[in-house]
């Protein structure tokens, strides 16, 4: 519940007027956490004295900075341990914690919601050691490549090189220790799922024998009721030579493979069809029907 809390904060904290970036840095103390290396649409990020500042290439991020993105939004920073962190649309993170030694490089991320790319640089003679905090889930990474994917009620790992371990915040079930190939999920109040495989790990389009892989988060079930007109589907696809995504035959741009794809629907009274279509380059696909039904709710009759 707390954490729950934690995203609600982090997405009213942008309310706050802007700052020029001289102010941003004179607020800030010690040495910078990472600095920005490439930026599409709308980001922010929010200084320790809770003055909010719009990011842009060459912005440097200090620890304890809170970072929200928004749709469409695309985000690179990187961090002087050679973590890479790439942001996609709607994120919230926060760089929590940096220490820097001899014998050890020690970084914390705490991702309230969003889609991200983060790549370790292993390191020849100091461990590079990597854990990031999630509403539902902590995950040690050390030396790796992979996406996360964080809702409020579940965090999904996809490592595509070297390999990662998760385990629920709650102790509830052991960590998953997650190769390269594989993904595992944690969904509010659940152990980590074992890994399973999302793809042919490795190679050229003409070495990739598998189809794609959809998750669907929501609808959660077969079925699902909803006395929403206005709905969103939400779903993950998991491909190396992903080449399109469809929801009942309408293209959608931009898909990338194992981040989360947000597909809003306006649903009609009764029965909705929803299908998710996704191919490879070796036309290769996959297909996911889902069911919603729309029970409108008549407004109330005015008294007499």
């Amino acid at each position: 519940m707390k954490r729950s809390i934690s995203i609600f904060i982090a997405l009213i904290l942008f309310t706050g007027a802007g700052v020029s970036v001289l102010e941003a840095q004179k607020s800030e103390k010690g040495e910078s956490y990472g600095k920005v290396t490439y930026k599409t649409g709308k980001a922010l990020v929010k200084r320790n004295d809770k003055r909010t500042e719009q990011l842009k290439v060459g912005t440097k991020i200090y620890e304890g900075n809170l970072i929200k993105s928004y749709n469409g939004a695309r985000l690179s920073i990187s961090l002087p341990t050679g973590i890479m962190l790439q942001v996609k649309d709607t994120s919230v993170i926060s760089l929590d914690k940096y220490l820097s030694k001899e014998e050890k490089n020690e970084s914390k991320i705490k991702v309230f919601l969003g889609s991200l790319k983060i790549k370790l640089e292993k390191l020849k003679k100091t461990p590079n050691n990597l854990t990031i905090d999630t509403p539902t889930a902590v995950v040690g990474v050390r030396g790796t490549f992979f996406w996360a994917t964080v809702l409020k009620d579940l965090t999904r790992v996809e490592v595509i090189e070297g390999r990662v371990t998760i385990q629920d915040n709650g102790n509830i079930g052991p960590s998953q220790i997650v190769n390269a190939g594989f993904a595992s999920e944690v969904q509010q109040g659940q152990a980590a799922s074992v890994p399973v495989p999302v793809r042919s790990s490795g190679g050229s389009s003409q070495d990739d024998t598998s189809a794609p892989v959809i998750l669907v988060i929501r609808p959660a079930g077969n079925l699902e009721v909803s006395r929403n007109k206005n709905y969103t589907v939400k779903f993950i696809v998991t491909d190396e030579n992903l080449e399109r995504v469809a929801v009942n035959g309408v293209q959608i741009n931009g898909a990338v493979s194992g981040a989360l794809i947000s597909v809003p629907v306006v649903l009609q009274p009764g029965i909705n069809k929803i299908v998710i279509k996704a191919e490879d380059v070796n036309r290769k696909s996959t297909e996911v029907k889902k069911t919603i039904q729309y029970q409108h709710m008549p407004p109330n009759p005015p008294k007499r």
